[in-house]
C-alpha cells in the first residue's frame, strides 16, 4: 500500500491528481485543506501529516490568475518560495528529486 501526500489537493492541479491517483489500486492520498495543512505556518504540523507517506507531490501555490500574481509579484513569490522550502525542510533527510 502506498500513501501519497499530496499538497495543494484542492487546487486546480491538485484535485485532478487526487482523482486519478484515487483511482490506483493500492494506493490512499492523504490531500488535506490548507486550513488543517499551512504552508506558511509552523512546519511541525505538516510533517505530522506527512508521517507515514511514502510519496510526496507538493502542488500547493498561492497563484489566483494573471492580474492577482502582477498587482502582488513579491508576496506570490515569496510565499510560493516560503512554502516550497517548508516542504523541503521536513523532507530533507529522504528527498528524491524527479525531472522528466
Amino acid at each position: 500500500m502506498t500513501r501519497v501526500f499530496i499538497t495543494g489537493g484542492h487546487g486546480f492541479l491538485g484535485k485532478r491528481l487526487v482523482a486519478r491517483l484515487r483511482d490506483r489500486p493500492n494506493t490512499i492520498v492523504v490531500a488535506p485543506a490548507r486550513a488543517e495543512c499551512d504552508l506558511m505556518g509552523p512546519p511541525q504540523r505538516v510533517a505530522d501529516l506527512m508521517d507515514g507517506c511514502d510519496t510526496l507531490i507538493h502542488a500547493a501555490a498561492n497563484v489566483g490568475g494573471l492580474q492577482h500574481v502582477n498587482q502582488n509579484k513579491f508576496n506570490v513569490l515569496s510565499e510560493n518560495l516560503l512554502m516550497s522550502l517548508s516542504v523541503l525542510a521536513i523532507e530533507e533527510d529522504d528527498l528524491v528529486v524527479i525531472r522528466e
